[in-house]
């Protein structure tokens, strides 16, 4: 069942775009490095979690831990809300990417 059908169904070009952007963008930052691998621990523990007896809140702590003391985040950014905006129905999640919340 689907609620909204989407209205392109065939991105042929998304590829070489995708691609393009990626060139555009240059190599990943010291801190885009420390997020992917931030996520990565996190995403092994909470899979793992239960064989390796560390709960779900533990590991998500020991992400946000890591990146306040590597400063890829600020508590600031922990505590600033003004990132999402609601939209009526619509919620959007802007400066989210670690590429946004990187700019600051």
């Amino acid at each position: 069942m689907q609620v909204c059908r989407p209205e392109v169904t065939d991105t042929p070009e998304a590829p070489l775009a995708a691609k393009a952007k990626l060139r555009e963008m240059g190599p990943m930052s010291r801190d885009e490095r420390i997020m992917l691998g931030t996520m990565l621990g996190a995403v092994v523990l909470w899979v793992l979690g239960d064989k390796l007896g560390v709960p779900a809140v533990t590991a998500a702590m020991l992400g946000l831990c890591g990146l306040l003391v590597t400063g890829v985040l600020k508590w600031r950014d922990c505590l600033d809300y003004s990132a999402v905006r609601a939209h009526g129905h619509d919620c959007e999640v802007a400066n989210l990417s670690p590429r946004g919340l990187l700019k600051n």
